[in-house]
């Protein structure tokens, strides 16, 4: 008979990792209600930084896979940490999706901006620098290579690319037609987005958002998010935009991931900023 450690060591966890605005809303709803996936985004190992959390989210599962879809562990040093020390136990994958990188962070951006939690590109950079920092994908993929023994990356914005191709190549089952999910946010209203925004940030700190069915959620999405004008950015935030996004990358081209010699400043390169700290008993949902 097979002992406990055995059969977590047989146990598949699969990690999509993100970052943001790279299809992994697409990824969660080919595999909704399919291989234990219920819910995206709890943060387990990003602003709650709870590695307890995420390891009674995987036990609780009898199936032999689980599917974990985490955007915001691309950036976050503790869940890199967190899910290559899973690997000990379980059969880990941790896949990361890309798509063009300055794309990437206007689509970013202008979430945060269309509702109504920022009003500039500096203030982005400053509360969510994961806006700009997510789209240095040689620097976290170097880090991801460095500690997870199997990482896939996959460009989204290659030609004939098929998330469902794909995730047949790594044994995951799906029964969803393929085709991209939540395209960048254009609101009807953006006083109403931003309202709506607001209090859903409060049911988030007070754990209410998990009582909202999937379903529901998904149709207050659509009245409230999309329907609207499609979004554009000015010419001097593409502008400011891409300064962060090249003075980011530069910052970081010389960093050895496999050797790091000062991991103060690394971790300061990794600061989820100041709004993390104050959100840090949040609950899922963006």
């Amino acid at each position: 008979m097979a002992t406990f450690d055995e059969v977590r060591k047989v146990k598949k966890v699969y990690f999509f990792v993100g970052p943001e605005k790279t299809g992994t809303t697409t990824v969660f709803d080919m595999l909704l209600n399919m291989n234990n996936v219920r819910q995206k985004e709890s943060f387990n190992l990003s602003r709650k930084m709870s590695l307890s959390n995420e390891l009674e989210r995987i036990e609780k599962s009898d199936d032999e896979i689980v599917i974990i879809i985490e955007p915001s562990y691309y950036t976050s040093l503790f869940a890199l940490e967190s899910i290559a020390s899973l690997q000990a136990n379980f059969n880990v994958i941790v896949v990361s999706t890309h798509r063009d990188r300055l794309n990437r962070c206007i689509s970013h951006y202008l979430h945060h901006k269309l509702k109504g939690r920022i009003k500039n590109v500096k203030q982005g950079f400053e509360e969510f620098p994961e806006i700009i920092k997510a789209s240095n994908y040689e620097f976290f993929d170097a880090l991801w290579s460095s500690k997870i023994d199997t990482f896939c990356v996959w460009d989204i914005d290659s030609m004939n690319f098929s998330f469902g191709t794909h995730l047949d190549s790594i044994g995951i089952k799906h029964n969803s037609p393929d085709h991209r999910s939540n395209p960048r946010i254009a609101p009807r209203s953006q006083q109403l987005s931003k309202y709506a925004t607001v209090i859903w940030d409060a049911m988030i700190g007070i754990g209410l958002n998990r009582l909202v069915p999937n379903r529901f959620k998904r149709f207050l999405r659509e009245v409230i998010y999309f329907g609207g004008r499609h979004p554009v950015v000015s010419q001097a935030e593409l502008n400011d935009i891409s300064h962060y996004l090249n003075a980011e990358i530069y910052k970081l081209r010389h960093f050895d991931v496999k050797n790091p010699s000062y991991d103060q400043d690394l971790e300061i390169c990794l600061s989820e900023g100041s709004r993390r700290v104050s959100h840090s008993q949040s609950g899922e949902g963006s």
